[in-house]
């Protein structure tokens, strides 16, 4: 779970305008492994729920008015 959060919060140091869930999921799915690309939508999922603890913690944000959504560090 830590693993996901470092890579998650790394991705988001790395790229200050935010970064929308699909390219956090691609981020995390080229940072943990090869996942095959028809499994990568289910993988939004933990990746969202990552994002929502991440961002109940303090440590990120949504970028307000984005669409498609987006989070960055807060």
């Amino acid at each position: 779970m830590e693993l996901l959060d470092r890579v998650i919060l790394a991705c988001l140091e790395q790229t200050r305008p935010g970064l929308t869930l699909k390219e956090l999921i691609d981020a995390v799915a080229n940072a943990l492994g090869d996942w095959p690309p028809d499994q990568l939508a289910v993988t939004m999922f933990p990746v969202k729920g990552h994002l929502d603890r991440l961002e109940e913690r303090g440590k990120i944000r949504a970028v307000r008015g984005a669409r498609p959504g987006k989070w960055e560090l807060a």
